[in-house]
């Protein structure tokens, strides 16, 4: 089936989300101009184009639904080095800086039943663009296989929820979070912060009754429902960047396909950047080839639960 005209993807493309940030097309909440848009659309509409096995493998064949072993669906994933310490250092200062701008507060009532101190990723353009493309390809595309088996096209989800969190042992901030579950299929929390920085802290799983920490620029990653909390910090502060992942539910009834290529295209490189159909091989950062590390029990409450160490390429 031949692609779409840029014409015709005018009325299904919606408002597309982008502005120039660090060096590549960024990722804000704002339309497209005509330069950015021919932009993402010669870069992306070609890649998806060549993806997979013609319109089956490009999404018009119904989507496989979420569904989890009882192993998967209790894990506790950690994938290191997701961001380097110099990009964890940048993000700070943005983070920092965007704080500055909005008088020194951070948001305390966005999430009401477990409120958090954060912040909207959208609300910090100058690395909004690098966090979606480094999620995407380090977190999102390697575990869409784990959680949703090895058919489902990763670009068919969405981070229905991506925010900076900040701990704080001062008198009078929050210091920790108590245990609940998330609205997400899964979740991921990347430390920002140099351990040095703070004591304390990680994500506790109330089953395994275990507390897993993540290194500088790595990421604990869960399923939604499983109940976890964040352990008290005594000194210092502790950034993370938190990500609440999910279908897309526009997807879940019109997936992409090649008859609406252009559409397909813009649409995933909004939420995704450059990685958006980058079909470069994962190498060790896939699940299969996982160093497993033992935790007492699993997140499911069974025992002799694995937890499961990814190293990005």
């Amino acid at each position: 089936m031949a692609a779409e005209s840029a014409e015709d993807a005018d009325g299904r493309r919606g408002s597309l989300h982008m502005r120039h940030k660090w060096g590549s097309l960024g990722l804000g909440r704002l339309p497209l101009n005509a330069r950015a848009e021919g932009a993402l659309r010669d870069h992306n509409l070609n890649l998806f184009l060549k993806f997979g096995d013609g319109e089956a493998a490009a999404g018009l064949v119904e989507e496989p639904a979420p569904s989890m072993s009882d192993a998967n669906s209790g894990a506790v994933l950690l994938l290191d080095d997701v961001l380097s310490n110099e990009q964890c250092a940048d993000v700070r200062a943005a983070v920092d800086d965007a704080i500055a701008r909005r008088g020194g507060s951070w948001y305390k009532d966005r999430h009401r039943k477990f409120p958090t101190t954060d912040l909207p990723l959208v609300e910090v353009p100058e690395v909004e663009a690098l966090l979606r493309e480094a999620m995407f390809l380090r977190i999102v595309r390697p575990l869409t296989g784990f959680y949703f088996g090895e058919t489902f096209l990763p670009e068919h989800l969405e981070l229905r929820d991506a925010f900076f969190v900040k701990y704080s042992a001062a008198e009078g901030e929050q210091r920790s979070l108590e245990v609940h579950t998330d609205g997400s299929v899964f979740s991921f929390n990347l430390l920002l912060s140099d351990p040095s920085e703070f004591d304390g802290g990680g994500t506790f799983f109330e089953a395994a009754n275990a507390t897993v920490r993540a290194s500088q620029g790595g990421a604990v990653v869960h399923a939604g429902d499983v109940r976890h909390g964040g352990l008290a910090i005594t000194r210092g502060e502790r950034y993370l960047l938190v990500g609440f992942v999910s279908v897309d539910p526009g997807l879940a009834q019109s997936p992409y396909c090649v008859a609406h290529s252009t559409w397909a295209a813009s649409d995933a490189f909004s939420k995704f950047g450059h990685g958006a159909f980058d079909r470069s091989p994962l190498s060790r950062n896939s699940a299969a080839e996982a160093n497993r590390v033992r935790l007492p029990g699993d997140c499911t409450g069974k025992p002799g639960a694995v937890a499961q160490e990814l190293k990005p390429s």
